[in-house]
């Protein structure tokens, strides 16, 4: 289940003490300044305010893509939910998809598989909707 961006931002602002109506760059200031210790809940929002926050309260960085992709790697390891006994709600892959290199880097945390793929040839191989099954 992907949360919805608009109730996500809210919960965010309301993280922050901030208006719900701030601007993009009002949230990034507010982030940036926050000392309000992270959410631990094993919600979506306690993952997105932790992402969010790992993302601008992060050093600036160049802009190369090797550096994004370092930076991209380490926020979702922080993010991440272990399996626990008798929870269906955990991570089960991550992925990074570079739009300018048209690549997606794709692993699967449960048999620890890597995948590289170049996004044209799967737009060539699913150009219908799958459906994939458990």
């Amino acid at each position: 289940m992907v949360p919805r961006y608009a109730k996500q931002r809210q919960k965010l602002t309301s993280y922050l003490g901030i208006d719900p109506k701030a601007s993009d760059a009002e949230v990034m200031m507010a982030i940036r300044s926050s000392k309000a210790p992270l959410p631990s809940q094993r919600t979506p929002t306690s993952r997105f305010i932790n992402a969010a926050v790992s993302l601008w309260q992060s050093s600036p960085f160049d802009d190369s893509d090797q550096e994004a992709f370092r930076l991209s790697s380490k926020i979702l390891k922080q993010v991440e939910m272990n399996q626990l006994p008798g929870h269906d709600v955990y991570t089960h892959y991550r992925e990074i998809v570079d739009a300018h290199a048209q690549t997606s880097y794709f692993y699967d945390l449960t048999t620890r598989q890597k995948l590289v793929h170049r996004l044209p040839d799967l737009m060539a191989r699913f150009d219908q909707p799958s459906l994939f099954k458990s």
